[in-house]
């Protein structure tokens, strides 16, 4: 159920009592990074990594090794790019996640201060607008975001890159937090990365983000942060759609939702919209092989929903060789090649294939 609307709320500095910062990767060493965990150009409008397809849906990648510490996670340098006066009545009511930051058995040890501050962080920089449209729509009930809320949240008391006492402030900032050695928090953060002035390209890239990925992305951190309005506001925007009025960056972002959080009633009506423009678009498989545009969208493809469009009734196939055509495509794009590079669980086999009903 969605919290009753307090839209006069949003963005109250005068009375907030908590300030959620929103952390992210070193923008600056992601621009410049060449080596293979570089962000990649990618159809869904999610970075990709050449070792594997989590970047299609923003999931961070498991690490291979499970006895991993903590300091492993945060290998790169992040910073707090935004921080947003919220008020804890309602991030607590709004979330367990949230609830449990704000808990006193929490903040006993770690902040004593009347202001709270609760980190948030994200695995992608593009991420954070719509971290601040999920917040938003904790006040609002709906999911939206227009170029002065971002306007709003750009100045972050808590770090700022020319100031070596505030930098001090931020390693303690988030060595508490996120329970990390000295030297760890020195390595987030790095003092020469200029994060804030990034942030404004967020800004005018807000203008060209199809409100389509927003809502997307918005159902993805909402299931990421327990955040149950937040996935019914986002998810009730996009039924709204019919399947041909989606765009082909939010198919391809609801076919890669994690399977977890489709299996809600709303939501696997979300996928079935997502599977029924893939095969009314694709079901004439040899014309769409024929071009470069319809072999990208095959190649990004889930298996499954693969499957799925190579064993519906309604393909229409000039030769039975078009499938094995398909697959073909397929296989040489990148998902297939990141499912081949993963290691295979113990006791199963190396090699993967794609079922056909």
């Amino acid at each position: 159920m969605l919290l009753p609307q307090l839209p006069s709320y949003w963005l109250d500095r005068h009375h907030c009592d908590t300030y959620v910062d929103i952390v992210v990767p070193c923008l600056k060493l992601h621009a410049l990074n060449s080596s293979s965990r570089a962000k990649q150009h990618s159809i869904t409008g999610y970075c990709s990594c050449h070792e594997d397809c989590s970047g299609l849906c923003g999931n961070i990648a498991v690490p291979t090794d499970p006895s991993s510490s903590i300091e492993n996670i945060y290998t790169e340098p992040q910073h707090i790019v935004a921080s947003l006066p919220c008020h804890r009545v309602l991030l607590s009511a709004a979330s367990t996640f949230f609830a449990a930051l704000l808990s006193p058995a929490w903040n006993e040890a770690r902040c004593s201060a009347s202001v709270k501050r609760i980190p948030v962080v994200l695995s992608d920089a593009d991420d954070v607008p719509a971290m601040i449209a999920l917040l938003k729509c904790i006040y609002t009930g709906e999911v939206n975001l227009v170029p002065s809320d971002l306007a709003a949240v750009t100045v972050t008391p808590a770090c700022s890159s020319s100031s070596s006492s505030s930098n001090d402030s931020t390693q303690d900032y988030l060595q508490s937090h996120n329970g990390l050695t000295a030297a760890s928090a020195a390595a987030l953060s790095c003092s020469s990365c200029s994060c804030f002035a990034a942030v404004a390209e967020l800004q005018g890239s807000l203008l060209s983000l199809c409100w389509q990925e927003l809502t997307v992305r918005v159902l993805r951190l909402a299931d990421q942060f327990s955040v149950p309005g937040g996935l019914q506001a986002a998810g009730g925007k996009l039924a709204c759609l019919f399947s041909y009025q989606l765009s082909w960056r939010t198919v391809l972002a609801l076919l890669w939702l994690p399977a977890a959080v489709m299996q809600q009633p709303m939501l696997k009506e979300l996928r079935q919209m997502a599977i029924n423009r893939v095969i009314q678009d694709m079901k004439h498989l040899d014309p769409c092989l024929a071009s470069a545009f319809g072999r990208t969208i095959l190649q990004h493809l889930p298996p499954d929903a693969l499957a799925t469009l190579l064993g519906s009734d309604q393909l229409a196939l000039l030769s039975e060789n078009t499938t094995l055509a398909a697959i073909d495509v397929w296989l040489a794009g990148p998902v297939a090649s990141s499912l081949a590079a993963a290691p295979a669980p113990a006791g199963t086999s190396s090699t993967f294939g794609v079922c056909i009903g």
